[in-house]
C-alpha cells in the first residue's frame, strides 16, 4: 500500500468544495436544462450527491489524516 503524505490532504478538501457547490448551485451543472419537473428531480439528485460528496470528504480526510498520523 502507498503511504500518503500532506498534499494527499487536498483531494478531500476539493471534493469537500465541490460538494458544496452542487448543494448551493445545482443549476451550475445542469447546463441548457429546461425549468420541468425532470430538471426538478435532476437539481433534486444534484443536491443529494452533493451532500454524500460532502459527507464521504470529511470521512476520507479523517482517514487520511490518521494512515499520517500514525503511520
Amino acid at each position: 500500500m502507498r503511504n500518503f503524505i500532506y498534499l494527499d490532504l487536498l483531494y478531500p478538501v476539493f471534493m469537500f468544495i465541490f460538494g458544496i457547490v452542487m448543494i448551493s448551485s445545482p443549476r451550475s451543472l445542469m447546463r441548457k436544462a429546461k425549468y420541468d419537473e425532470e430538471s426538478l428531480k435532476t437539481e433534486s439528485w444534484v443536491k443529494k450527491l452533493g451532500i454524500g460528496m460532502c459527507v464521504f470528504a470529511v470521512g476520507f480526510g479523517i482517514y487520511i489524516f490518521y494512515k499520517l498520523k500514525y503511520a
